[in-house]
This record gives C-alpha cells, sequence and structure tokens, in this order.
C-alpha cells in the first residue's frame, strides 16, 4: 500500500512543481468576459483568452459569476484541447435573481482558449474573471 501513497505523492509534487509560479491579474481591470462576449445557444463554443494570460501561462485561476431570470440556466466552461477527458466546471443558477460564484483552474494549451457552453436564453448576468496565471 506504501507504493500507492508514494505514486500519489509523486504525482502531486509534480503537479506543483509545473504550477509553481502564480502570476496576479490586476483585480482593478474588471472581469474578463461578460455575458454580451458569448453566445447562449447550447453548444460548445471556443473564446480566446491569450489577451488576458501571458504566452508562457501553462494554466489560469478562473472566477465565474452568473445570475439568472429563472432556474435551472448551466454555464459549462472546459478547456479546449484533449477531448477524451473533461475537466469541465458547471455553474447554475438554482434559484431566479440570485448570484453563484464558482473558481476553476482552467488548463491551457498554445490555443490560450476555453470552451463554454451556456444552456439556453435567460442569464442576467454571467461575468469571468480572470484572476490570474501559472507558468
Amino acid at each position: 500500500m506504501q507504493w500507492l501513497i508514494d505514486m500519489a505523492k509523486e504525482a502531486m509534487q509534480t503537479v506543483l512543481d509545473d504550477y509553481s509560479c502564480f502570476t496576479s491579474r490586476d483585480p482593478g481591470v474588471g472581469p474578463a468576459i461578460q455575458l454580451a462576449d458569448l453566445v447562449a445557444n447550447n453548444t460548445w463554443l471556443t473564446y480566446d483568452i491569450s489577451g488576458f494570460v501571458p504566452t508562457n501561462a501553462k494554466a489560469a485561476m478562473l472566477s465565474v459569476t452568473v445570475a439568472s431570470y429563472s432556474s435551472g440556466q448551466i454555464v459549462y466552461l472546459d478547456r479546449v484541447f484533449d477531448n477524451n477527458y473533461h475537466t469541465f466546471l458547471s455553474i447554475k443558477a438554482e434559484e431566479a435573481i440570485t448570484t453563484y460564484t464558482r473558481q476553476f483552474l482552467l488548463d491551457l494549451d498554445a490555443s490560450k482558449s476555453l470552451r463554454y457552453k451556456i444552456s439556453a436564453l435567460g442569464l442576467v448576468f454571467c461575468n469571468i474573471e480572470i484572476l490570474g496565471s501559472f507558468k
């Protein structure tokens, strides 16, 4: 059993070594992406965030805030590459006119893009803030 614990420790250390350098984005800049920038048509779409992260960024820390006129609206975020393995975040507006916020670590590839899907029309608010990036 110790071999499994050692293997888990080694894997975690590799992750920490890879993402050890975090650079904060200026909080005074405001949200990077707002609802008006997105398309709500219940299909996976791509959004380029290269203007918000450095070219050598391996990951970005996102904060997603949503509110809806009706309950049940869902926003999904996912990385663009490796379609066989999804690390997506889903954030659901459980009640009408209530704000929900989640944070998400997004792995990045060379395209510096994220995939998103908004379940349907009805969101009144959706901000995606890029809190910072890992080199």
